[in-house]
């Protein structure tokens, strides 16, 4: 089941990701259910950081498999790696104010990024590994 939520404001998640990055993590694995929840987490030799976000809103998409009763509780979960998330998020400038980001995760696939500003729009997908 794809999981497609609004993002928290752009320089938040930049931060985010720009903090796991300088601390050494390779690989982002990003969580996401209906219920409007969304966790980023990174592995270390030392320790697993987890951040949790709540109460987001939730794009519902039309689901082509009418057998899929999922939980809307249940976490989607893709691993991407953290360089092009990082680079994707550093390349808008400080005065880049994006009105939302939304953020599709097809489980163990891909993350795709869409954002929108004014009459233009961007969509940026990243892979996922095993």
């Amino acid at each position: 089941m794809i999981v497609a939520l609004y993002l928290p404001s752009l320089s938040t998640i930049r931060n985010l990701v720009t903090s796991f990055k300088n601390m050494g993590v390779k690989y982002l694995e990003i969580k996401g259910n209906q219920k409007g929840e969304l966790q980023f987490c990174g592995d270390l030799d030392m320790a697993n950081i987890v951040v949790h976000f709540s109460n987001l809103s939730v794009v519902s998409l039309q689901n082509d498999d009418v057998n899929d009763v999922n939980d809307p509780g249940v976490l989607q979960i893709v691993r991407i790696d953290i360089r092009a998330v990082h680079l994707f998020l550093r390349s808008f400038s400080s005065l880049f104010t994006a009105s939302r980001i939304l953020l599709s995760i097809v489980p163990e696939k891909m993350a795709i990024f869409s954002l929108e500003q004014n009459e233009a729009s961007l969509l940026y997908i990243v892979s996922g590994m095993a």
